[in-house]
C-alpha cells in the first residue's frame, strides 16, 4: 500500500486559511457590482428612456388627434355645404311661391281695372234717376237692410251693382237657405250667388296666402341667420334659433334637416339628430343630404348596417354624395 507523502499531513496555520477566504470573498463582491453594471441601467439611462417612451406615446396621440380633427374638419365642411343647400332651397321655395302669388295679383288688378272701366263706364250712361237709385240700392245693402222687390229687380237689371248684388244674395240665403231651391228659377240670381262664393272663396285663399309670404319671408330670415351661425362656429346658438324658428313654423322640412345635420356632425346629440332627420325624411324623403346625415349618425353611433342603407339612398339620388360615402366607409359598395 502506498504511503501518503508525510508534507500532506502538516497542519495549515488558521491564519492562512482565514486569509485565504477573505480574498475570494472580496474577489466576489468586487467583481459582482462590475457584471451587474453591464445589464441595469443607471439612474441617467433610465430617464433617457423614460423620455423616449413619453415622447412615443405623445406622437401617437397627436397622429390620431390628427386625424380625428382631420375628420371634425371635414364634418364641418360638410355642414357649412348643407347650410347652404337647405337655405337655397328654402329661399327657392319661397322665392317661387312669392312669384306665384306675384303674377296672380297682378292678373287680379287687371281684372280689377277693367271692372272699374266698365263700371265707371255704365255709371256715366245711367240718368240721374237711376244714379240715386243705385246710390240708395248700395247704402241700404251695406246697412244691412232688404230690399223690396223692385229694388230687387233693378239692381239685377245693372251691371255696375252685380258684385254688390251677389253679397246681398249670399246673405240672404244665409239668413233663409230655403230660398236656395228658388235660385234655379232665375238663372242671373244664381249666376250672382255663385259669382258672389267664389269672389269669398278667392278672397280667402288671398288671406291665406298673404299670411303664407309673411310667414315664407320669417322663414328664410330665420333660416339665413341659423345658416350664418353654422358658417361662424356657434353651432348651439344655430340649434337654439331653428328650435324657435320650428315652434312657429312646424312644418319647414329645411329646419328639421339643418338641425338634425347640425347635431349630427358635430356630435351634439345622435339621438335627437335622427330624430329630427326623420322628420325632415317624412317631410321631404327626396333631399339626398337628409339620407347621407341620417346614415353618417348610424355610423357614429355603431349602426353600420342601417347606416349603409341610408348612404345608398343618399348616393341614388345624389350621386356626388358617393366621394363623402367613401370617406366614412372605404369598404361599402
Amino acid at each position: 500500500m502506498n504511503s501518503v507523502p508525510e508534507e500532506w499531513h502538516r497542519e495549515v496555520p488558521m491564519s492562512d486559511v482565514r486569509k485565504v477566504w477573505i480574498i475570494l470573498w472580496a474577489s466576489f463582491v468586487a467583481l459582482v457590482p462590475v457584471s451587474c453594471s453591464k445589464h441595469k441601467p443607471n439612474k441617467k439611462a433610465a430617464l433617457a428612456i423614460a423620455r423616449e417612451q413619453e415622447l412615443a406615446r405623445q406622437q401617437r396621440e397627436a397622429v390620431v388627434q390628427q386625424k380625428e380633427d382631420s375628420e371634425l374638419a371635414d364634418r364641418l365642411q360638410t355642414l357649412q355645404a348643407i347650410a347652404a343647400r337647405e337655405r337655397g332651397s328654402l329661399k327657392g321655395r319661397a322665392q317661387s311661391f312669392r312669384q306665384q302669388w306675384q303674377a296672380y295679383f297682378a292678373r287680379k288688378a287687371e281684372e280689377e281695372k277693367t271692372y272699374k272701366e266698365m263700371v265707371e263706364s255704365e255709371r256715366a250712361g245711367l240718368t240721374e234717376k237711376d244714379n240715386e237709385m243705385v246710390k240708395a240700392i248700395e247704402e241700404k245693402i251695406k246697412a244691412g237692410k232688404r230690399l223690396d222687390f223692385q229694388e230687387e229687380e233693378f239692381a239685377l237689371q245693372k251691371k255696375v251693382l252685380e258684385q254688390t248684388v251677389g253679397k246681398y244674395l249670399l246673405r240672404e240665403l244665409r239668413d233663409n237657405p230655403s230660398r236656395r231651391a228658388f235660385l234655379g228659377l232665375i238663372p242671373r240670381r244664381q249666376f250672382l250667388v255663385e259669382r258672389a262664393e267664389e269672389d269669398e272663396h278667392r278672397a280667402e285663399r288671398e288671406s291665406k296666402a298673404r299670411a303664407d309670404l309673411a310667414a315664407f319671408a320669417l322663414q328664410v330670415k330665420q333660416m339665413n341667420q341659423a345658416a350664418d351661425q353654422v358658417h361662424g362656429g356657434h353651432y348651439d346658438l344655430a340649434v337654439a334659433g331653428l328650435t324657435t324658428a320650428l315652434e312657429k313654423s312646424p312644418f319647414v322640412q329645411e329646419f328639421y334637416a339643418l338641425r338634425g345635420a347640425v347635431y349630427c356632425l358635430t356630435g351634439l346629440d345622435f339621438k335627437k339628430a335622427l330624430a329630427d332627420l326623420d322628420e325632415a325624411q317624412r317631410l321631404n324623403a327626396e333631399d339626398p343630404w337628409v339620407w347621407y346625415c341620417r346614415g353618417l349618425t348610424q355610423w357614429l353611433k355603431g349602426n353600420a348596417r342601417p347606416a349603409r342603407a341610408d348612404f345608398h339612398e343618399a348616393v341614388r339620388r345624389d350621386p356626388a354624395l358617393a366621394k363623402l360615402v367613401r370617406q366614412v366607409d372605404p369598404q361599402g359598395k
